[in-house]
């Protein structure tokens, strides 16, 4: 090959490549975006379908209170201090505030499930209100209610945060204890209230 055909081909293929690079910078310019590599592109899809698939949020209760992120406690904020007389105390508020079973069902369930006991007897565990209705809790609003497991000491029909609650019912209406202090007895840490105001506690697991 004479000197003058070599010059030839290589200036021809100079051209092809420069005209193949032109065309890969115009393909991915052409939106007015730049390509991006694999890895970018994996964490864009990531990122956007986070928010639109969220995943199911666990709760757990550990030493028998409920996970704080899932039922921090939530209080009815019709009931105050200076109304005592005509709300809570009166003689069957809390009857007349409980919700119907219709409403409970569901939302018990619920709870089972985002505890992580959706596979056990609902009998087990009692839909309760972490601030109770006698104290002014919100008898429906998922931030007070979580899934308690019965302990029914001494046989009785009724758990031991249930004895708790009608003790400090008893101490808010007699004045004896403010209402915002009982309520923040019990949402915080429920079986240390119990043995401040009631007595030995024993708690049972699930």
């Amino acid at each position: 090959m004479t000197a003058s055909m070599a010059a030839s081909v290589a200036a021809s293929v100079a051209a092809s490549v420069a005209a193949l690079v032109a065309a890969l910078v115009l393909s991915g310019c052409a939106d007015g975006t730049r390509a991006q590599p694999a890895a970018a592109s994996a964490r864009s899809a990531v990122a956007h379908t986070g928010p639109d698939s969220p995943p199911t949020a666990r709760c757990r209760a550990t030493a028998g209170l409920p996970d704080p992120a899932c039922t921090p406690g939530a209080s009815d904020p019709t009931v105050r201090a200076d109304n005592l007389r005509t709300t809570v105390c009166v003689r069957g508020y809390s009857k007349n505030h409980r919700p119907a079973e219709a409403i409970t069902g569901p939302i018990k369930r619920e709870r089972m499930t985002a505890y992580g006991f959706g596979d056990r007897r609902l009998s087990d565990f009692e839909l309760d209100h972490l601030i109770p209705i006698s104290l002014g809790g919100s008898p429906t609003a998922t931030a007070n209610l979580w899934v308690e497991f019965n302990d029914h000491p001494n046989s009785s029909d009724q758990n031991s945060k249930d004895t708790l609650e009608q003790v400090m019912f008893g101490q808010v209406c007699a004045g004896r204890v403010g209402l915002d202090e009982a309520r923040r007895a019990i949402a915080t840490d429920w079986p240390a209230a119990y043995r401040r105001y009631v007595g030995p506690l024993t708690l049972h697991s699930p």
